[in-house]
């Protein structure tokens, strides 16, 4: 096994669990998915939130990869 080649994912409230286990342990996981997760996606809070626990903008560069610029993220809350 790859231990740097470890993901987390989940489906509704597991999936919001996922994301949140990867942002308390970001050193044990690769990346985090959730299906269906009831989440806010507030782009102040996720850099916030980026830069403490990955000390990178790692999670905001990949949510603009994925969905856009940070003005649309309100859509997908």
């Amino acid at each position: 096994m790859d231990e740097n080649n470890v993901f987390i994912t989940g489906l509704s409230m597991g999936g919001y669990g996922a994301l949140r286990y990867f942002i308390l342990h970001p050193h044990d996981f690769n990346t985090a998915g959730s299906t269906s997760g009831t989440i806010d996606i507030n782009f102040s809070l996720f850099r916030q939130v980026s830069i403490e626990f990955c000390n990178s903008t790692r999670m905001i560069d990949d949510l603009e990869r994925s969905i856009g610029n940070k003005t649309d993220w309100a859509d997908y809350s």
